[in-house]
């Protein structure tokens, strides 16, 4: 459930424009969220495909942070995609300080190594803006945050985003986990950036040669041709032969 304003703290879902399954483009609105005081829309921030929906049309009181659906990347295989299991806690998942967690007892069986919290992470910022907090997170941004017990809210508040419209990229998390360098992801984003438009800057524009002074035409004298007077009189009238 995105933020659609800073004091919202839970919201409704009147109706979703995409069905389960359907693919989207970017500025598509994908559902109706209803608050106390208003009605708005959520619009798609990129392409992507509606994998599947927790909070159907009519829901009510959905705290902010809640999953309400996951999305895909545009050729994401659904059949194989990994759906992470929703969020129930809004934003009180991103005030509430979790209890400390001892560590397991050595055992025999060989168990998957659970990420440390991200607050235990050397932090480092992208320099990107505030990320946008009506945006809808992609799988790979989602399942990375629950992996490393960010909620969705507190990735809002304290992430930078490097993404198009304040969208909160992979790397962005991992920058602020501390596994990649933040400098290396906004040097990367700037250069993606500065090649979206024609650069013009090394264009000059080049001074206006001079004209050619053009040389008067030279006149040519008209002559006139002598007038030949034909008298159809004169060349009708037979004229005898003249003898010798």
């Amino acid at each position: 459930m995105p933020a659609l304003s800073p004091t919202m703290t839970e919201g409704g879902i009147s109706g979703w424009k995409i069905k389960e399954g359907e693919s989207f483009n970017a500025g598509d609105i994908i559902l109706e969220i209803e608050t106390d005081k208003a009605q708005m829309d959520v619009e798609a921030q990129d392409d992507g495909i509606l994998v599947k929906i927790y909070k159907d049309a009519g829901a009510k009181e959905v705290p902010v942070g809640a999953t309400i659906a996951v999305i895909a990347e545009p050729g994401d295989d659904i059949a194989s995609l990994g759906i992470p299991e929703p969020v129930t806690k809004g934003s009180a998942a991103a005030t509430e300080p979790e209890p400390a967690k001892q560590a397991p007892a050595p055992s025999s069986q060989t168990t998957k190594p659970v990420p440390a919290p991200a607050r235990e992470k050397k932090v480092t910022s992208t320099g990107g803006s505030k990320a946008d907090p009506a945006q809808v997170f992609f799988p790979s941004v989602l399942g990375l945050l629950h992996a490393n017990h960010i909620s969705e809210a507190e990735a809002i508040l304290k992430i930078s985003a490097s993404g198009p419209k304040g969208r909160i990229t992979k790397g962005d998390v991992l920058a602020y986990l501390g596994v990649v360098s933040g400098s290396n992801i906004k040097e990367l984003t700037d250069l993606i950036h500065s090649r979206e438009r024609l650069d013009l800057s090394n264009i000059k524009i080049a001074a206006p040669k001079p004209k050619k002074e053009e040389k008067p035409k030279e006149e040519k004298p008209v002559v006139q041709k002598p007038k030949i007077v034909i008298n159809f009189d004169e060349l009708l009238t037979f004229h005898p032969p003249r003898r010798k």
